[in-house]
C-alpha cells in the first residue's frame, strides 16, 4: 500500500499482510494534528498515538509474528489504520506499507 490522501473527521484504510516482515509509515501531511491506530487482523492494537503537522512515524523491518498465535491472535491478514482529529477538520495523510520477505 502506499496513498497520500485527505479525509474529513477521520479515515479507515486497510493494507493485507501475508508473511515476512513489515514496514509501515505514517506522515502527517497536514497542518493539525491526528490520532493514529493501527490495529493487527485480530483486532490487537500494534501502534498508536498522535501525530502534529509533518510528523511521521516510521516501522522498519517490524516482524509481526512477534504477536503471537492462538487464542484469535494472527499477524496474517488484513491490517486497518485508524486515523481521527479532534475537531472535524480536514486533514491529510501519507501512509505507505510493505511486506518484506526473508
Amino acid at each position: 500500500m502506499s496513498m497520500e490522501t485527505d479525509f474529513i473527521g477521520e479515515g479507515r484504510y486497510q493494507f493485507y499482510h501475508k508473511s515476512g516482515k513489515l514496514i509501515f509509515y505514517i506522515e502527517n501531511a497536514g497542518s493539525n494534528g491526528f490520532i493514529y491506530r493501527v490495529k493487527y487482523p485480530c483486532g490487537c492494537k500494534l501502534v498508536g498515538g498522535r501525530l502534529e503537522a509533518k510528523q511521521n512515524l516510521m516501522i522498519d523491518h517490524f516482524n509481526p509474528q512477534l504477536h503471537g498465535e492462538g487464542y484469535s491472535h494472527t499477524a496474517k491478514g488484513t491490517y486497518e489504520i485508524y486515523i481521527y482529529n479532534d475537531d472535524g477538520s480536514c486533514s491529510s495523510v501519507k501512509l505507505f506499507a510493505q511486506s518484506i520477505e526473508e
